[in-house]
């Protein structure tokens, strides 16, 4: 109940924040995010070529806000709210003016190693950090009477490798899965908007060589995505860049996993439409009747995309 109650607070506040004082002014057309993840690395290896690049594509391409699917402070999380690992992993490296929107975030197997309440509660030294529980939802109006619903999982838990290590992962033998897989149910159910996008640490599927097909997600996820229609899965974990559509399946799989160190090679796989260990990014692009993920290296370049048209 008190997990409920926070989320159904965070999208009344989501939903304020969004308003505009001008009521005539009409939903936007187009909405563009920017998505990475498995980034907070002190600024080395390309954390800071992908962080000055999301800016760049920002300027071209002015975006909402941004995604983080987990994994944001390696190796071991952020000890509390004054860790040297804020500053040095997030305030002074994404300093673009382009992207200094709000940030949507997740907790990854490696934030667990840390204190993941300090990430639930930045939000109170920096507001455009957002975590308001360990998973969470809210939507976004587009024209033409669309919208998009976004849900944010907590998929640690349900990965029996690290709860089998849960010295390793803080509490994560306190996270109830039953109640959040409820939640998930309940979440979809309710959904009436033309595009709905789930975001979870973990991928369902991967073609990644060292971090792959996630066993507990494709028992567990996976079937709620397929049943409520769900047009898009978004991951981190994998440390590359990949996209999945399988024949078996209605949704589509994405693995923004890149954001600095993306050392894990991509295996030759026929559901896989694109895979690389090339430090990127992801955006995406929705309208009322078309879903675009691009990838986007550090020059810019887009390496690949693929759209859903509604």
């Amino acid at each position: 109940m008190k997990v409920l109650y926070t989320v159904l607070i965070f999208t009344l506040l989501i939903g304020c924040k969004s308003m505009n004082n001008d009521t005539s002014i009409p939903p936007p057309s187009i909405m563009r995010i920017l998505v990475l993840g498995d980034w907070g690395r002190y600024g080395q290896y390309a954390q800071k070529q992908v962080a000055q690049q999301m800016n760049n594509t920002a300027k071209n391409e002015p975006i909402d806000f941004v995604i983080a699917t987990g994994d944001n402070f390696y190796e071991d999380g952020v000890k509390d709210l004054n860790d040297p690992h804020w500053q040095q992993s997030y305030e002074q490296i994404y300093t673009g003016d382009k992207i200094q929107k709000d940030w949507f975030v997740i907790l990854g197997n490696h934030d667990y190693s840390g204190n993941p309440t300090a990430e639930l509660n930045y939000h109170q030294i920096n507001k455009r950090w957002n975590m308001p529980s360990r998973y969470y939802s809210f939507a976004k109006s587009l024209a033409n009477n669309t919208s998009v619903r976004f849900i944010f999982l907590d998929t640690t838990p349900f990965i029996n490798e690290h709860r089998n290590n849960s010295a390793k992962h803080s509490d994560i033998l306190n996270q109830n899965t039953t109640a959040q897989l409820k939640w998930l149910d309940s979440t979809l159910y309710a959904s009436k908007e033309t595009w709905k996008i789930v975001i979870g640490h973990h991928p369902i599927y991967s073609a990644g060589t060292g971090r792959g097909n996630q066993p507990e997600m494709i028992d567990l996820i996976k079937p709620l995505l397929e049943k409520y229609k769900v047009q898009l899965y978004i991951a981190g974990h994998s440390h590359n860049s990949q996209y999945i559509k399988r024949p078996d399946s209605k949704v589509d799989y994405m693995v923004a996993a890149a954001g600095a160190y993306a050392n894990d090679m991509v295996r030759p796989n026929p559901d896989l439409l694109f895979g690389t260990n090339q430090p990127s990014f992801s955006m995406l692009t929705i309208t009322p009747t078309s879903l675009k993920s691009s990838i986007i290296d550090t020059t810019g370049t887009v390496v690949f995309h693929k759209e859903i048209i509604k």
